[in-house]
Parts: C-alpha cells; sequence; structure tokens
C-alpha cells in the first residue's frame, strides 16, 4: 500500500525517537505506520499514526468536529496538534468547490475530532474504539486518517467548527475596521506635506517605505510577547469552557511571556513572508501612483486580502491573538485603535521625514593651508545607541584633524533603524577614529536608492 504523501519530509518516528515500543502499543491497522512532521520554521514536530485510505467513523455535524478546507495536509497537521484533535481523516470532495486561500486547488476536506482522549498516544486511551476505524472507502482513495500520537498540548485550544468560522469572521471585521482608523484624514494631510515637492523617484521610495512601515511593524506584526501575552490572555478568557485547558496555561503563561514563543510561533513568518511578497508588487505600483493617499488605501486592501486568505490555515490560538491585534476597542493595547493608528503613522512620518532631511556636503577652504571640511545630517551612534544626528569634520596636511557630532537629534526606533542605515551609506572618517561612528548620504545623490527597498 502506498505512503500518505505529504509535502514536506516525514520520517518514521521510530527512526527519530527511541520511544517506539514504550509509547506505541500497537498500530491499528496492517497499513498504518508512525510518522514525525518537521515544518520549517515550526519549533516542534508533530508526530501522528497515519493510516492511509481509512477514517474514524464518527457522525458528522457535532460539537466535537472541526471541519477544515483549503488548507494543505502540514497546515491540517498543525492546526490537529495546536487544536487537541484525537483523530482528523481527509477526505475527496470535487475540486471545483473547494478552491484554495492561495490559489491552488485541492481535493481534500478534513474532519479534525477531540474525543476527550487523555493517554498518548490515543489508541492507548480507553476512549479510543478501534472497530470504529473503516478503511478503504472510495472517498479515502487519496486521503486517510491519522491518530493523535503526541501528550496534548498544554495551551489546546478545540473549537467546533461554528465557533471557528465565527472568530474568523471576527478577525476579519477587526481588519476592516482598523482599516478606517489609519488611513484618516489627517493621515492624508501628512503624506501630502511630506511628499509636496519631492523627487519622483524619492517620493516613489517614500511610499513604498510607508507600506512597509504598515504592514512589517506592529499594526499587522504580533506586538512584543510582553503585550502580546496579556492580550491573547484576555482572548482565551473570554473564549470560556471551550478554552479551559488553554486558560489555565495561560495564567502561569502571564507571569512569564517567554512560555507563549511556542504557541505563537510561525505566525511572525507568516506575517513576514505576506509582507515581503506585497512590498515587492507595491514597489512596481508606486512608480505609477499618482495619489499616495490612495495608494496606501490599496494595497492595505490588497495586504487585506492576503492576510483573509491564511486564516483557514491559522491556529484558533492565532485566530485568537489576531483579534486583538486588529481590535479598535479604546481598551485595547493594539494599534487599531484611533490613537494606537495614529501614534504609528506619526511614527513613520516622523522618521521619514528625518531620512528625506539627510545630506552630504563637502569642499576645501582654501586658506594656507588649505583646510578640507564636510557638514553632514545623518545619523551617528552614542552609548550604543543610533541617532539622527549632524556632524562635521575638517582637516588640512600638517595639522590636526578634528571631527564632531554638533547636533544629536531623536534617537532611532528600532522599526525604523534599517531605512535609515539604508539612507545613510556612507560612513566618511577622514581622521581615523574607530569610536567615531557616523554615517549620511553619499554626496550630490547617487544611483543608489535613498530608501532601502
Amino acid at each position: 500500500m502506498p505512503r500518505y504523501a505529504i509535502d514536506a519530509v516525514a520520517t518514521t518516528f521510530c527512526a527519530l525517537v527511541a520511544l517506539c515500543s514504550a509509547q506505541v502499543p500497537y498500530l491499528p491497522g496492517p497499513g498504518c505506520f508512525t510518522v514525525a512532521q518537521s515544518v520549517p520554521g515550526w519549533p516542534r514536530a508533530t508526530v501522528w499514526m497515519s493510516c492511509p485510505r481509512c477514517r474514524y467513523n464518527i457522525e458528522h455535524g457535532g460539537s466535537n468536529e472541526v471541519e477544515l478546507s483549503s488548507v494543505t495536509d502540514i497546515e491540517a497537521l498543525i492546526i490537529a496538534a495546536e487544536s487537541g484533535f484525537d483523530v482528523m481523516y481527509s477526505s475527496n470532495i470535487p475540486y471545483s468547490s473547494n478552491i484554495s486561500a492561495r490559489g491552488s486547488t485541492t481535493n481534500k476536506l478534513w474532519y479534525g475530532y477531540n474525543l476527550k482522549g487523555t493517554a498518548y498516544p490515543f489508541t492507548a486511551d480507553e476512549k479510543y474504539d478501534n472497530a470504529s476505524i473503516e478503511c478503504y472507502q472510495e472517498e479515502q482513495q487519496d486521503g486517510g486518517l491519522w491518530i493523535r500520537v503526541d501528550p496534548k498540548r498544554d495551551e489546546f485550544i478545540f473549537l467546533p467548527t461554528r465557533v471557528r468560522d465565527v472568530l474568523i469572521h471576527t478577525v476579519q471585521n477587526n481588519m476592516g475596521h482598523c482599516l478606517v482608523n489609519l488611513v484618516s484624514a489627517k493621515t492624508d494631510e501628512q503624506m501630502d506635506a511630506l511628499l509636496n515637492g519631492m523627487a519622483k523617484d524619492q517620493r516613489t521610495n517614500v511610499l513604498v517605505e510607508l507600506v512597509k512601515a504598515a504592514l512589517l511593524s506592529s499594526i499587522v506584526f504580533l506586538p512584543e510577547l510582553s503585550v502580546a501575552a496579556p492580550m491573547l490572555g484576555r482572548a482565551i478568557t473570554a473564549c470560556g469552557t471551550l478554552c479551559e485547558t488553554a486558560n489555565g496555561y495561560m495564567r502561569k503563561a502571564l507571569k512569564d511571556p517567554e512560555e507563549l514563543k511556542g504557541v505563537i510561533a510561525g505566525l511572525s513568518q507568516q506575517c513576514a513572508d505576506n509582507a515581503a511578497a506585497q512590498t515587492s508588487f507595491a514597489e512596481k505600483e508606486a512608480q505609477f501612483a499618482t495619489d499616495s493617499a490612495k495608494y496606501f488605501l490599496q494595497q492595505w486592501e490588497d495586504h487585506e486580502d492576503m492576510r483573509r486568505a491564511t486564516l483557514q490555515s491559522a491556529t484558533n490560538q492565532w485566530l485568537y491573538l489576531l483579534q486583538e491585534v486588529y481590535s479598535t476597542a479604546s481598551s485595547s493595547r493594539s494599534n487599531c485603535t484611533v490613537d494606537g493608528a495614529a501614534g504609528v503613522m506619526h511614527a513613520f512620518m516622523k522618521n521619514a521625514q528625518s531620512v528625506n532631511d539627510f545630506y552630504a556636503r563637502t569642499g576645501t577652504r582654501h586658506d594656507r593651508p588649505p583646510v578640507n571640511w564636510g557638514e553632514f545630517e545623518g545619523i551617528c551612534k552614542v552609548d550604543g545607541d543610533w541617532y539622527y544626528a549632524k556632524w562635521e569634520y575638517s582637516y588640512s596636511s600638517g595639522q590636526d584633524c578634528h571631527e564632531t557630532i554638533t547636533d544629536k537629534h531623536e534617537q532611532i526606533e528600532p522599526e525604523y533603524l534599517e531605512m535609515a542605515m539604508n539612507a545613510a551609506p556612507s560612513g566618511a572618517n577622514p581622521c581615523r577614529d574607530d569610536s567615531f561612528l557616523c554615517r549620511a548620504p553619499l554626496e550630490g545623490g547617487s544611483s543608489r536608492r535613498l530608501f532601502f527597498i
């Protein structure tokens, strides 16, 4: 019998972990085998028994059922592991009725169940019923049954299809409300003021950086764990009995947010991949943009569509956190509140203006002897931190070389340091002082773009 096909490397669990004979008393059928599925970027392997062309016979539509479509095999396994499924199986469905969020077709519909088993593997649990396994059904021709081997995660959240669908709908609504707060009349005024009179190539790069800042900043990225922990904690508390196990875990995790790393691992990478794809497209579109506000609005809507497309494959924990990340409620710590969105946009405009003010001027005073001088607006590292700053140097043959920071401005926030670094690629240091770390743009412009894309 052919092994069940998955689109990442699956290896026999017994070959990876010396626990096979102790933890797996038997396999439920002659065609079953145990696999450990490793997922790039995911902190832990998911371990399952796989029984190709089989299913676990449970009546559909119950309160303990999750139905998953538009997800890959790997995504289904991740959701199952993080949600506390005991068993799940896939069935064939017509291609035309299930178009995946990524634009590709899939012919599988997944059914997952929490049968309230506690033993691991589930085959050792009193709630396991070997007679419920049915094999060689026509609809299982290219699908199969997966049975839990791992212990259930302490933080698992099992949501039946109806509740999961409501949560996805809430995240989508919050996204739309966040957009309203983000793109306001005040934002239009700020953009107009920043871009007015700017050269076309600089204007293009500023627009791209604006999209990059919005998509890659904490508007859509997860906030720091110290912020994410209470946000997720509030959501899980509101979840009630369905999240009872996770609620107990969160009470402990709130005291040490580092515990949450495994829970939300992968979401930041998914956000980064989406944003990278979007900013690549934004770079091309910015060259033809005539209305900065409309351009930004379109880019955000495109990103929103991309994010919506990934919600079906999000774990329940991710969905609860995204619900809070996009929340516009004034009590939320989200950057999508009226004040939060205004603050993020103001921070971008302020940093973009600082970078736009960079310059480099050099020359020679025809004294005796001649004095070479340079005056710059750029960035300097002071006591371990980078600042926007003005600096200068002067030197002449036979005389001492002098360089000094004449005006230290504001410290550069971490999310804007890359933008500033790439806008100031030159580090002129004629005095050869290794402790003097300042950078500025190339004098007179160059083929290098002012802003990093």
